[in-house]
Order: structure tokens, then C-alpha cells, then sequence
């Protein structure tokens, strides 16, 4: 349910509006809770981790959103999951990039060329990242 109501998906999803950004934000806080309470592995904790990070992201909470990506990160390492490490690691990345620090555009064009190189779910993590930077471009307008 939060990743639905995830305004940054693509243009479609720009319709968006803010009871359904407060009700993705909640069920994102939700997931994170049922996580922990039914204390499930790595793999699953890191979606949460993940989605609240992005709805945190889009309402330009960067210092938020950074800490949950980290934590994806950590989560996906545990469950080897490679592709959605380095997917957590470009969103770290582009919460650097919002908070102005100017040395990250080299590290994140290189992990977009990486993550793309391993197919299809790395190119849709990648797909993401600009599609989150256009919801961005097109809010701010």
C-alpha cells in the first residue's frame, strides 16, 4: 500500500495528493513496526526501510530519508541481496546530492552504470532515482 501511494513513480502517479502521501507515509511506518514485531529477516525489513526512506525523500526530508537508506543498505548486505544494496547505497547518494554536498554526482553516475550492467532490476532501481529527481523538478514547480 505505501509503495502505491508513492507519488514519484512516473508521471502517472503525479496525480498524488496529499491524503495519499499521509496514508503511504503511515503504512510505511507500519510496515517498519510489523517487521520488528514479527521480527522477520533482512530481506523483508529492508522494503520498509526502503519505501519510507522514498516517501521521506519526495517531501524534500533528506535528513530522514538518509539514515532508513543506510539502513536498506544494512538490510540487503544481511540478506545478500546485491542489487538492492547497491540500489540503497545510489538513494543514500541522492539524499547526499538534495542536502547540497557536491562530491556525489561522479559516485552516483558510476553506481547508476553498475547497477544498470546487472539487467532488469538493477535498470528499474536506476529508472527510479530519475524518476524520483523528475517528481522533484516537477513539484518544485
Amino acid at each position: 500500500m505505501s509503495a502505491g501511494c508513492w507519488p514519484a513513480w512516473d508521471e502517472t502517479c503525479f496525480g498524488v495528493r496529499a491524503p495519499l502521501l499521509a496514508l503511504g507515509l503511515e503504512a510505511a511506518d507500519f510496515n517498519i513496526q510489523l517487521a520488528n514485531q514479527l521480527d522477520v529477516g533482512p530481506d523483508r525489513k529492508k522494503n520498509g526501510c526502503w519505501i519510507k526512506a522514498a516517501h521521506l525523500a519526495c517531501q524534500n526530508r533528506a535528513e530522514e530519508a538518509r539514515p532508513l537508506s543506510e539502513q536498506c543498505q544494512k538490510f540487503a548486505m544481511e540478506a545478500e541481496d546485491t542489487d538492492a544494496e547497491m540500489m540503497a547505497k545510489g538513494w543514500v547518494l541522492l539524499m547526499d546530492q538534495q542536502a547540497g554536498e557536491p562530491e556525489v554526482e561522479q559516485a552516483l553516475a558510476a553506481l547508476k552504470i553498475e547497477l544498470a550492467a546487472r539487467g532488469d532490476d538493477g535498470q528499474f532501481y536506476v529508472d527510479q532515482y530519475q524518476s524520483f529527481l523528475d517528481y522533484l523538478n516537477r513539484s518544485a514547480t
